[in-house]
C-alpha cells in the first residue's frame, strides 16, 4: 500500500508543468511507492492517473505459468 505524502514537501505547485495540473484538479494525491509495489495490475479496472517524478518502473505482462515478462522500464529523475 502507498504512502500519502505532505504536498508541501514536495512544491509540486512550482512546477511548471505539474502546477496547472494540481490547480485543475484538487483532488490529486501524492503517494511514494515502496521496491516492489504494485501500481495496476493487468485486467483491473482502474480510473487512476500516476505521474512518476523520481525513481524507476517496470512494465510487465503476465503469462499463464504465472511469471511476468518485462517489457520496459522506466527510470525518471526530477532534474
Amino acid at each position: 500500500m502507498p504512502d500519502p505524502l505532505d504536498p508541501a514537501s514536495l512544491d509540486l505547485a512550482a512546477d511548471p508543468e505539474l502546477g496547472p495540473l494540481l490547480a485543475a484538479c484538487p483532488d490529486i494525491a501524492p503517494l511514494r511507492f515502496r521496491d516492489g509495489e504494485c501500481l495496476v495490475t493487468e485486467g483491473e479496472d482502474s480510473q487512476d492517473l500516476y505521474i512518476v517524478r523520481k525513481g524507476s518502473l517496470v512494465v510487465e505482462k503476465a503469462l499463464p505459468d504465472g511469471t511476468a515478462r518485462p517489457l520496459a522500464q522506466i527510470e525518471c529523475s526530477p532534474d
